[in-house]
């Protein structure tokens, strides 16, 4: 039997879902709400997701149909699966424009005999076509040459295209490696579909908030406080300060007006904002080891209150923004015993001792850099762990493995600051 199409009148056609009635600010109601707020609401939901000026216009408008497809989900509850769906087809247009812009239009290509040529196109397409079946280039294995130099495949599918635009630097970060391979897959299963599934309208805004900062980034323009690509991060000035019971965190500027009735240890240091780092994360802070989640710097310390206030009257320290993504740590593991991440400045002060090994390790976090060596010092091969490059595993590249003086000359040969840097022995002792 044929299903046939169910037709509507027009007043059908332009009543609200009622299913999309259910959602409010609030999360998801039992009752409903106006048909004016459920608009107002998916509407403003995407409302901040914008593309920057710098995006060119066909990307910026297939994301704008992108936003009107969510934005009729008010009418259609199954328009917000297809708004997600499509989201994933629009980053891949992104990508291939990108791909074009970054060379103006003028690939550089390299065979395997060492031919160079320059494919000179208007769009992606031109590429696909030349590289794959009978195109121009399409025999004697022509590959992409970077600007670093090296060169690499590309046939047009969107994994490469991934791989190539975190090869030239345009999306930084270990951990977006998780979100490449995710991306990837639910590509594949909107262009090849295996069932029937719905969204909901959560579900195609997160889709269409991931896909802005993507798209963004990958024309140079990290998202202010986006949960992908946040760029920069600021730091404050923030005094920590202990006794044997208890222990205090709070704003510098404000330390003069605390009260002077218990005899605390101060520290004066430079932190990420609160709304960046929780604050129990800070009471982990030592100048020996990268213990904190983001980085955090001794400004002056440890000493009473009034040394404190004394110093900051005089010294007038300021915050400063720091990225990040894709930091250098040095691991050390001596008798399998796996030492938490050093800044490669600090473990260049330290004496090499014979029987230590060392890890130099680009991750986004220092968690994921000592995960990554417990795990090879532990359980070796079985860890699944790569000993060198991208773990499949981690979110982690490893730069290079030996000893201290080799993995420093590695440091130093990606542009890492090396100088040595004795620091204090400073540490906020352990609550717990």
């Amino acid at each position: 039997m044929i299903d046939r199409v169910e037709t509507k009148t027009f007043d059908q056609l332009i009543t609200p879902d009622p299913r999309t009635l259910r959602f409010s600010p609030l999360g998801f109601l039992p009752g409903t709400v106006t048909s004016e707020l459920a608009t107002e609401l998916q509407q403003e939901a995407i409302g901040w997701c914008d593309l920057r000026e710098n995006v060119p216009e066909q990307t910026r408008l297939a994301f704008e149909r992108l936003r009107a497809v969510h934005t009729y989900g008010v009418l259609c509850y199954e328009l917000f699966t297809v708004a997600a769906d499509l989201s994933l087809l629009v980053f891949e247009q992104a990508l291939g424009e990108r791909f074009v812009a970054l060379y103006d239009g003028r690939i550089p290509l390299a065979a395997k005999d060492g031919t160079e040529d320059v494919l000179v196109v208007r769009g992606f397409d031109e590429i696909y076509g030349a590289l794959n079946r009978r195109g121009s280039h399409a025999k004697g294995g022509w590959q992409v040459r970077l600007r670093s130099g090296a060169t690499m495949p590309l046939t047009g599918t969107l994994d490469q295209l991934f791989t190539w635009a975190r090869a030239e630097g345009l999306l930084p970060g270990q951990r977006s490696r998780y979100l490449h391979q995710l991306l990837v897959k639910m590509r594949h299963s909107v262009a090849h579909p295996h069932g029937f599934h719905v969204n909901m309208p959560n579900e195609s805004q997160r889709s269409i908030a991931e896909l802005s900062e993507i798209v963004n980034q990958l024309w140079g323009n990290p998202t202010p406080g986006g949960r992908l690509y946040g760029g920069p991060i600021k730091r404050e000035v923030r005094a920590v300060g202990w006794d044997e019971r208890t222990s205090i965190h709070a704003p510098a500027n404000i330390l003069d007006r605390v009260p002077d009735g218990r005899d605390l240890t101060y520290l004066i240091l430079l932190v990420p904002a609160a709304e960046m780092n929780p604050w129990w994360d800070v009471h982990q802070f030592d100048t020996r080891f990268e213990a904190t989640s983001l980085p955090c710097d001794l400004l002056w310390g440890p000493g009473s209150l009034s040394e404190a206030v004394s110093w900051l009257k005089d010294a007038q320290p300021t915050g400063d923004e720091i990225q990040y993504l894709d930091r250098p740590y040095l691991v050390r593991v001596r008798a399998d015993r796996v030492d938490l991440p050093r800044r490669p400045r600090v473990a260049a002060a330290m004496g090499h001792e014979p029987g230590d090994l060392w890890h130099l390790i680009c991750a986004d976090y220092p968690s994921d850099a000592f995960v990554h060596v417990r795990n090879l010092a532990q359980l070796g091969t079985a860890a699944d762990c790569s000993t060198t490059g991208e773990c499949p595993v981690c979110a982690v590249t490893t730069w290079a493995t030996g000893d201290l003086a080799d993995v420093l000359a590695a440091a130093q040969s990606r542009g890492v600051d090396v100088t040595p840097q004795s620091p204090l022995d400073v540490r906020v002792p352990a609550r717990w």
